[in-house]
């Protein structure tokens, strides 16, 4: 689950001591920081702006071959983020790389025979694209480093994060290495255990769902293309399946942590 917080400061001065500044600070560098920064990068409103993007990751992924392997970690991207993929001019190369279409989505009840199957709404259209979650931050960082006005700092990881009480006040930042940032607007897309929203004593509530999921990229043999994506709910946890090529689709097995590291990892590393 990603977590996105946004703090505004409009600051004639500020009271933080910091060794540097910039108008804007987004804290992650994953799929949602860099789509956000990338997106203030190319605003014709916002180019005059400072950004500085940290990025806990040491390098992001190349994307000038195909490797022959998948990543396990893919997302099901949506007609609304193909368009917003599309006004930031990354989607051809994703596309250019490898992605799968979606044109059908049947889900299935395992304790009855209830069933739905969403078909795409017209020839036009899709239910979705299968993408691998590296491909998209890898694109997104190649963009953010043609664009003069951010700064992607990478192997940068955050100690402390300050949000001001007072508006007269800035948003600073400071890394584990003894720099720091202010800004007037701090932007956290730094995943669940985010520090920009720790910093601001928001309550939240969660729990275990006691489940574990094994990841896996499956030769399958199919009649038709592969473009159907599957999902079945068990007792357990769903499951799923999505379609990346042909004749491969990635495996998503949610179930219980015992059932994980009893029997599916087993079989799992037999059929490898």
């Amino acid at each position: 689950m990603l977590n996105l917080s946004l703090f505004a400061r409009h600051a004639s001065s500020s009271s933080t001591k910091a060794s540097s500044s910039c108008d804007i600070i987004v804290v992650g560098g994953g799929l949602v920081g860099n789509a956000i920064a990338a997106s203030i990068g190319l605003n014709p409103l916002l180019r005059d702006h400072k950004v500085v993007v940290v990025d806990s990751a040491k390098t992001r992924p190349c994307l000038s071959t195909n490797p022959s392997i998948y990543s396990n970690r893919v997302s099901a991207v949506s007609p609304a983020s193909v368009a917003l993929f599309r006004d930031l001019g990354v989607w051809n190369r994703l596309k250019q790389y490898r992605v799968k279409q979606v044109n059908k989505l049947h889900v299935i009840e395992s304790s009855s025979r209830a069933e739905i199957a969403f078909d795409r709404p017209g020839n036009a259209e899709v239910v979705a694209y299968i993408v691998e979650n590296d491909a998209i931050v890898g694109v997104l960082s190649d963009l953010l480093s043609t664009l003069p006005n951010i700064t992607h700092k990478t192997s940068a990881n955050v100690q402390s994060c300050k949000l001001p009480e007072s508006m007269n006040e800035l948003a600073s930042v400071t890394l584990d290495d003894g720099q720091s940032f202010s800004a007037q607007l701090a932007i956290g897309a730094d995943g669940a255990n985010s520090i920009v929203r720790q910093s601001t004593s928001i309550d939240t509530k969660s729990w275990s769902y006691s489940q574990s999921a094994v990841v896996a990229t499956l030769k399958v043999s199919t009649d038709g293309s592969n473009d159907t994506a599957w999902q079945r709910f068990s007792p357990n946890g769903p499951i799923a399946l999505l379609p990346l090529t042909s004749d491969l689709s990635s495996l998503v097995w949610t179930t219980t942590p015992d059932e994980v590291r009893l029997h599916l990892y087993e079989k799992l590393c037999y059929f490898k």
